[in-house]
């Protein structure tokens, strides 16, 4: 299985990215850890629970805690 992603950034607005897996473009849930876009101390907070809320699975939940961990 071969998995690619297409990463996009407007300099003036938000990122997207697209993933293709062997060359199919599939749907995606994408969880971000950015302490400036989240806002600060509650806000920050809330992302994350919303992001482990989402989370289907345990390896997904470790990889979110560990990104807003940092």
């Amino acid at each position: 299985m071969k998995i690619e992603l297409v990463h996009q950034r407007d300099s003036d607005n938000a990122c997207t990215n697209r993933v293709f897996v062997d060359g199919v473009e599939v749907e995606f849930t994408e969880y971000s850890s950015d302490p400036g876009a989240d806002g600060v101390g509650s806000e920050f907070y809330a992302a994350r629970d919303d992001s482990l809320e989402q989370a289907s699975s345990d390896s997904v939940r470790e990889a979110i805690e560990s990104a807003f961990d940092y």
